[in-house]
């Protein structure tokens, strides 16, 4: 049976999804959503983790400043 399509651009991402793009493993994606760095939502039922897009540009850009600030406080 044919899989149903799936959005060129999704609105949520799996934790999976999220590792992959940050080249960690699921585990660490997990330990950021745990620990608030990460925001994410957790889906009813099973108590899988979403992350939206968004959230995860909004973590890489805190990343990039955290990153930035570390270098300007040596210099």
């Amino acid at each position: 049976m044919a899989q149903p399509p799936k959005p060129a651009d999704p609105r949520f991402l799996t934790p999976a999804d999220v590792a992959e793009v940050l080249a960690v493993t699921p585990s660490q994606v997990l330990k950021y959503l745990r620990d608030r760095e990460l925001r994410g939502m957790k889906l009813p039922g099973k108590g899988e983790w979403r992350i939206e897009v968004s959230e995860l540009e909004r973590f890489i850009e805190q990343r990039y400043r955290a990153t930035h600030a570390a270098d300007d406080a040596r210099a």
